[in-house]
């Protein structure tokens, strides 16, 4: 159970990201602009799908050992 709330809090941002990037281009200001429209789809959902796709614990700990690393070498 605890695994599964400690993934579904690092994955709602990008959940959030995919919503935004399926709801902003229904608003009415990218009626004319399509191309605008279709970057502004893309590059939330592919952030977003990337936040959900590495939201698993050992991503997290792998990145913290690798800050760590390069902070030492310092």
């Amino acid at each position: 159970m605890a695994g599964a709330r400690a993934w579904l809090v690092r994955a709602v941002p990008g959940f959030v990201l995919v919503a935004f990037g399926v709801v902003l281009p229904m608003l009415p200001v990218f009626g004319q602009h399509q191309v605008g429209a279709e970057n502004l789809r893309w590059g939330p959902a592919l952030a977003g799908a990337a936040i959900v796709v590495s939201a698993g614990p050992e991503v997290s700990v792998r990145v913290d050992e690798a800050v760590g690393r390069a902070r030492a070498a310092r």
